[in-house]
């Protein structure tokens, strides 16, 4: 370069890497005025990051537009003094944001050619695509994804109209920004679902998974549902409204099915319904009737069907069931009336005494019976069983005691009605009910002459006793009221040893009394063991028996004829004998002569053991 001057020298257009520059070192403290040399490679390798004020490539006229160093291998581009294209490290590139999450990430529209732009709405996530020919956002194409419900929406440009909708999952909604199916098609008017052919070609909707593939087409005037996989046709309505199933001809029956089962069932927690309607045009109408017509008689050409069940159109909201017996007509052999009541033999229920809920009705013994069977190898039989509870069917509580459980009932004519009860049979609760826990009684009663009302005959308690309400028992055929066994009753007692009726200072080591009453008949047992005979002195006696003894009336005779006891220890009477006392609960002590003993007989120690017979007043 010696003594040539720069202007003088050639133009290189395409330096290498390893060419070098000339530097001037204008820095004092460096040595200033020192002539470097630098690299093209060193030259950019070196440059500074700058920033969007200062890019680190820039024009002399325009410093602020240019390049700069945003991080670690990421790059910004600045217009103006304005970041406006960044590429990370990733190689995302953002366009108006520093930080792109994908590889190209724009905060702004972006057009098409001259005609089409795709913007996006930060505020509402919309999407749009909008031709800019025409009026803007009256016309377009919009996707909304909105995160909550992952969904796209195809819209007018101003979001104001969604016309279809694509879910999570898949499902489309067209009308509806919430489809319920796969295709979900709404409309507050007409919605019309059209598959088209030309001509008379038949128009065919395939419904097809990975095994089967049916079809629904319209061909030679008719709807056909057809299994393409079987080759065979399934169902058919026909141009004059008739529906077949399992066959091509109905026959001109409104519904005609050809061999199978027909099975109706209901959504969840909904009813499942078959209705037939009778002509309801006139005053006159027709019953509506469901008939089973069996090979036999529909062979022969039979009017009447083997089973018939009406509305039984006279009664209103009545269920009448009829069937042929003996080739016959048919004949009414069950009802179910408006009041839900079911009758067996007749039409017309009976509401006296009351109108129960099932009834059977005959003109002999074998119509007017119910029977009930248990085939079991075991030992239970058939069983007829009455329930009681409080409260409600669906919140039942818990009986009390003397609540009825349940009744058996017999009702006579009384040449107007069947109000009088002759005879009842009744379970009440007798005691207190604990879980699985429910004591009872058993009540037979019957109704006498003249009344209208049954009266308790007899009773077996929780506990097992009978007990029996006015008359007793007779054997035998025996119905003469003085042979009635009319009480029993067993217990015990305790015996009072008195003198002159007097119990001054009397004390036992022990006494015990026991009795069985049979009818009138009183046995009795009694032991009397003194530990001190106390002070009290007369006739001794032993009272508190439990049933005062019978007047007997008889002259000559005040005291029942008594008995020896059967033990007798530490007293001074050769002989003791036990009477009981006319009309009373005491028993006297006499010795053999029929005198009273008194206390001087007893002793501290006496032991008395005796058993006594008598008749109770």
């Amino acid at each position: 370069m010696a003594n040539v001057k720069i202007t003088e020298l050639a133009q290189e257009t395409n330096p290498a890497s390893d060419d070098v520059l000339p530097i001037v070192d204008v820095d004092a403290a460096s040595g200033g005025g020192e002539t470097k040399k630098v690299t093209i490679a060193d030259l950019l390798e070196n440059a500074g990051d700058g920033s969007a004020a200062g890019a680190a490539f820039g024009f002399d006229a325009d410093p602020d537009t240019g390049m700069y160093r945003t991080g670690t291998n990421a790059l910004g581009f600045t217009t103006g003094g304005t970041g406006r294209l960044f590429i990370d490290s990733s190689g995302n590139v953002g366009i108006g944001t520093s930080s792109p999450q994908v590889q190209l990430h724009c905060t702004n529209d972006i057009r098409f050619g001259n005609a089409v732009t795709l913007s996006r709405s930060l505020s509402t996530g919309l999407v749009t695509f909008t031709d800019a020919t025409a009026e803007p956002y009256t016309q377009g194409l919009a996707f909304r994804n909105n995160e909550t419900n992952e969904a796209y929406r195809f819209q007018n440009g101003d979001g104001t109209t969604t016309y279809m909708t694509i879910r999570g999952g898949g499902r489309v909604g067209i009308g509806t920004s919430v489809p319920s199916a796969d295709l979900d098609i709404f409309n507050t008017g007409f919605v019309n679902l059209k598959v088209r052919t030309s001509g008379t070609n038949a128009a065919t909707l395939n419904l097809t998974n990975s095994t089967r593939n049916y079809a629904i087409n319209s061909s030679g005037g008719a709807l056909t549902f057809y299994d393409a996989t079987a080759s065979s046709e399934r169902m058919r309505i026909d141009s004059s409204g008739n529906l077949g199933i399992g066959t091509t001809d109905v026959l001109g029956n409104k519904v005609f099915i050809d061999g199978g089962n027909v099975r109706i069932d209901g959504a969840p927690s909904t009813d499942a319904v078959l209705q037939i309607r009778g002509d309801n045009s006139t005053s006159s109408s027709t019953d509506a009737v469901l008939s089973f017509v069996s090979y036999a008689n529909n062979q022969s050409g039979g009017s009447n069907a083997d089973i018939r069940v009406t509305n039984a159109g006279s009664g209103f909201g009545q269920m009448a069931f009829a069937t042929r017996r003996g080739g016959g007509a048919n004949t009414e052999a069950m009802r179910i009336d408006s009041s839900g009541r079911l009758l067996l033999g007749s039409s017309t229920a009976l509401t006296s005494p009351t109108g129960s809920r099932f009834q059977v009705s005959g003109t002999d013994f074998a119509t007017s019976s119910i029977r009930q069977t248990r085939y079991q190898s075991d030992i239970p039989g058939a069983s007829l069983i009455l329930s009681h509870a409080r409260g409600t069917e669906a919140s039942p509580t818990i009986l009390n005691n003397g609540d009825e459980v349940g009744k058996i009932r017999w009702n006579a004519h009384d040449g107007t009605d069947f109000e009088c009860v002759c005879a009842e049979i009744k379970t009440q609760i007798d005691g207190t009910i604990q879980e699985n826990q429910s004591p009872s009684r058993l009540m037979f009663s019957t109704t006498a002459s003249g009344a209208s009302l049954p009266t308790e005959r007899m009773r077996i308690t929780s506990t097992g006793q009978m007990r029996l309400a006015g008359a007793g028992i007779t054997f035998n055929g025996d119905t003469a009221t003085a042979n009635e066994l009319d009480d029993y009753e067993e217990g015990t007692f305790t015996p009072v040893l008195l003198f002159g009726s007097n119990t001054t200072g009397i004390t036992y080591n022990a006494r015990a009394g026991f009795y069985v009453k049979i009818g009138k008949v009183v046995h009795a047992w009694v032991y009397i063991n003194l530990s001190s005979k106390g002070s009290a002195t007369g006739a001794a006696a032993i009272s508190q028996f439990p049933f005062t003894s019978e007047d007997i009336n008889v002259s000559g005779l005040v005291n029942w004829p008594g008995a020896q006891p059967s033990r007798r220890q530490n007293q001074t009477s050769s002989n003791l004998a036990l009477t009981m006392v006319d009309n009373s609960i005491n028993c006297a002590i006499t010795d053999g002569a029929g005198s009273n003993v008194t206390d001087a007989t007893f002793t501290n120690g006496t032991i008395l053991e005796f058993a006594l017979c008598y008749r109770a007043a």
